[in-house]
């Protein structure tokens, strides 16, 4: 993934220190290459880089991770570190009803709140939240004419983009980590790994943030020739309810890579606030984009490092399933989708979670494509797209569990 996901870690761990990690001492390479455990049932010795739910943790090395690690350690394929990872067949989606979790009111506004477990929901009506869609969306601001070898995205320019914040249980500060979409005024769409406290190394999503731009100017303006604009306030919620996709890292490895925020109240839509298009069922999105390259936007790692401060923008090209498939064990499920791969142009840590999008052609609407899921552990080598998740294949789900 590309954050607690994408995984390189704050200090862009090597597999170098990753074999270290694992052995837990400097034995000879070659004798190392030789120790294996037998697997438990249900999981299978593959390469680290292959398990994105074990290459997390390399983004938060303490010692309880690492030692997670060292439990599911199975040997090494050269340098490479193998591990017993669940999940890296791909099997039929078994239907179960959506994973809840609802967020208590806060006390106070400023204190973010931790989820109670997860609840089972009343089912929703198929269908009933399409009403519940804006039909204005997709709209960027007509004021406005990191990502991996990207730039800075104007202000204002991608007005649904939401920043996802995180607390630890013994942590004053907010970590912020993932992106998301805003599709209605109390909505975003991410991606399910961003609200799983096992992704985040304990850490619970805490804050969204809307009408972000700079993460360190308390106003965010821009200047042209003489003329100062400035962007309202930012926003900030609490999640209310979290809805993460049934079949989450089920079929497959990260496989149905989507969740829903509620907001604890409803956004206000202004210039620097608007939800996005989601595409309908049955979207196919080759044909959508006629060869057209997609946007993608964030302010996850670029390759000036992990302190990206200004959203960022990059425009990367759709990939094939037979292109994308062999770089990732041939264990792609359906829904899943590939971006990249030319030159070094990619989504990074920071990045999951955060949307994919492109305008339909004569309208100057655009569509929320796919989100930010996982990909290699270098970010932007060329040839090597990213994974993920195909929203039009999750309409019906999303209206199905939108309500007012």
């Amino acid at each position: 993934m590309r954050t607690f996901g994408k995984i390189k870690g704050k200090a862009m761990l090597s597999l170098v220190v990753a074999v270290v990690m694992l052995a837990g001492q400097a034995q000879a390479e070659e004798r190392i290459s030789r120790q294996a455990v037998t697997c438990r049932a249900g999981t299978t010795c593959i390469q680290l880089t292959n398990c994105p739910r074990l290459l997390s943790f390399l983004n938060f090395p303490t010692p309880q991770n690492i030692q997670i690690l060292r439990n599911n350690f199975c040997g090494f394929s050269g340098r490479i570190p193998l591990v017993c990872c669940r999940g890296s067949g791909q099997t039929s989606p078994t239907p179960t009803p959506p994973t809840i979790v609802t967020q208590p009111t806060p006390t106070a506004p400023t204190q973010p709140t931790q989820p109670t477990q997860p609840t089972q929901p009343t089912e929703p009506t198929p269908g009933g939240g399409e009403a519940l869609l804006p039909s204005r969306c997709g709209l960027a601001s007509s004021v406005v004419n990191r990502i991996f070898f990207g730039e800075n995205a104007a202000l204002g320019a991608y007005p649904w983009m939401a920043l996802l914040g995180y607390t630890g249980r013994f942590e004053t500060q907010t970590v912020f980590g993932c992106g998301g979409a805003l599709i209605t005024d109390r909505y975003v769409v991410t991606a399910a790994h961003c609200t799983t406290p096992q992704f985040t190394s304990g850490r619970t999503l805490s804050v969204i943030r809307l009408g972000e731009h700079n993460l360190v100017t308390e106003e965010d303006c821009t200047t042209t020739g003489s003329t100062q604009r400035c962007a309202p306030p930012v926003q900030s919620f609490t999640p209310e309810q979290i809805i993460r996709h049934p079949d989450f890292d089920r079929r497959s490895s990260v496989s149905d890579d989507i969740a829903l925020i509620r907001l604890d109240r409803a956004a206000t839509f202004s210039t620097y606030v608007q939800p996005i298009c989601i595409p309908p069922a049955g979207f196919d999105i080759s044909t959508f984009l006629g060869g057209r390259e997609v946007t993608v936007a964030g302010w996850g790692s670029t390759e000036r490092g992990p302190d990206t401060q200004v959203l960022q923008k990059v425009l990367i090209p759709f990939v094939g399933k037979e292109e994308c498939n062999p770089h990732y064990d041939n264990s792609l499920v359906n829904e899943q989708i590939c971006f990249g791969g030319s030159g070094q142009r990619d989504a990074c840590f920071g990045d999951s979670g955060g949307p994919v999008f492109a305008t339909a052609l004569g309208t100057g609407r655009f569509s929320l494509l796919a989100v930010v899921s996982f990909g290699q552990p270098s970010c932007g080598v060329p040839g090597v797209p990213a994974v993920y998740t195909d929203v039009a294949s999750y309409r019906t789900w999303i209206v199905n569990n939108l309500r007012p």
